[in-house]
């Protein structure tokens, strides 16, 4: 029998770039997952390396925040050069950037795949005439309203040099990928946020006691207190629990005291993210309603909303359009009205014993197609052709 040595192999280096914590990244990790068996993975990004992955790990030193005189120049000569537009400067001069590059210069790569806009001119340049593989994730012009005005017109600048300059190109939602199509004549693949497949089943449901939850960060944003509001349009039978990460740890302060009156509501300690689904499987409705704020807030389709599904439970959301749309094409649950707490409430009170297990049931039957397997098969397709073009 002939061993083949790996470097006879040829095989095809990839490099991923995310200035995010890598090892609790959802996203990034199933990129891993989706290539690291076919390619010579390396990972740049913050934090550790993720447990038991197949690859080289880069991480990027945090910045460290200035202080004193040295702050006060640092966001006079950030305004000085936004006013003039010098968007390349301010950009070339963030610490990661640098780092970045003189950790991989002269390193070939033969794909570089960039996580959001801030990692894609890093990689355009690395990568040279080689291919990139863009994650958008989400959407970046005005996503942070007028008071941002410098940093719109920055985003705007190199959504407009550096998209058109990727070979390929991904983002989380149809919303998402129509609005960089009208924008700049891409086409973007979708793929959702889903995490894995969960082997579980419906739990029974009591109908004296109907089980609600909502997982995530506690971030300010969110405006996460509606759904503490929406208990107050509920009887006794209904219950909430929150299972939130203290993001922002005075706004969960402030949530837990807004809630503190209401014996139908707990908070309770977060769960790794691999454990959600099996942790929530004992509920009966996965709750969330998200007022849009911004553009990327109206076409959520977040990670919670796909762990519902895994856990088996029925859904009850506001309108939010990409969230609605799965609900409504695969009966899971309802959909309020408008974004009121009251409006919400008065869909749940409507639904029967029968009903919510009818949902729960609907979950079960489209857990497998709505969950990593399909974007992680999506994801080396386009890696694939990347690399057959080059």
């Amino acid at each position: 029998m002939v061993i083949l040595k790996r470097e006879n192999l040829k095989v095809k280096k990839i490099l991923i770039i995310s200035y995010s914590p890598i090892a609790r990244d959802p996203r990034i990790l199933r990129q891993i997952e989706a290539l690291e068996n076919k390619y010579d993975i390396s990972v740049c990004g913050y934090g550790e390396k993720p447990h038991g992955k197949n690859i080289a790990f880069y991480p990027v030193p945090h910045p460290v925040p200035a202080r004193g005189k040295t702050r006060i120049y640092k966001r006079a000569n950030g305004l000085f050069n936004a006013l003039l537009k010098r968007f390349e400067v301010i950009y070339w001069n963030k610490e990661p950037l640098k780092y970045t590059l003189h950790c991989f210069e002269g390193t070939a790569f033969d794909l570089i795949v960039a996580n959001d806009l801030e990692a894609l001119p890093v990689a355009l340049r690395l990568a040279g005439d080689g291919p990139v593989l863009f994650d958008a994730h989400e959407f970046y012009p005005g996503q942070f309203g007028r008071k941002h005005i410098f940093y719109n017109e920055m985003v705007k600048y190199f959504c407009k040099r550096c998209i058109p300059k990727a070979r390929k190109m991904m983002t989380v939602c149809d919303g998402i990928a129509n609005e960089y199509k009208r924008l700049h004549s891409v086409e973007p693949v979708v793929v959702t946020n889903a995490p894995d497949y969960e082997d579980l089943a419906p739990n029974p449901l009591d109908p004296e006691i109907i089980r609600i939850v909502h997982h995530g960060g506690a971030i300010e944003s969110r405006r996460i207190e509606t759904m503490i509001q929406l208990m107050d349009y509920l009887d006794d039978k209904y219950t909430l629990d929150f299972l939130l990460l203290p993001t922002q740890p005075e706004y969960y302060a402030k949530l837990k005291r807004s809630g503190s009156n209401n014996k139908k509501i707990r908070f309770l300690d977060p769960v790794k993210t691999s454990e959600i689904a099996t942790a929530t499987n004992k509920y009966d409705i996965g709750l969330y309603i998200l007022k849009p704020g911004n553009f990327n807030q109206k076409h959520a389709l977040p990670n919670k909303f796909f762990e519902f599904i895994q856990a088996r439970l029925a859904v009850a959301i506001g309108p939010s359009p990409e969230m609605a749309k799965i609900v409504r094409e695969n009966d899971l649950g309802v959909v309020a009205k408008d974004f009121a707490p009251e409006s919400l409430a008065e869909e749940i009170k409507k639904l029967t014993a029968e009903d919510i297990m009818r949902f729960k049931r609907n979950s079960h039957k489209v857990a497998k197609e709505l969950s990593a397997q399909k974007n992680k098969a999506t994801i080396a397709r386009l890696a694939a052709e990347c690399l057959e073009d080059t």
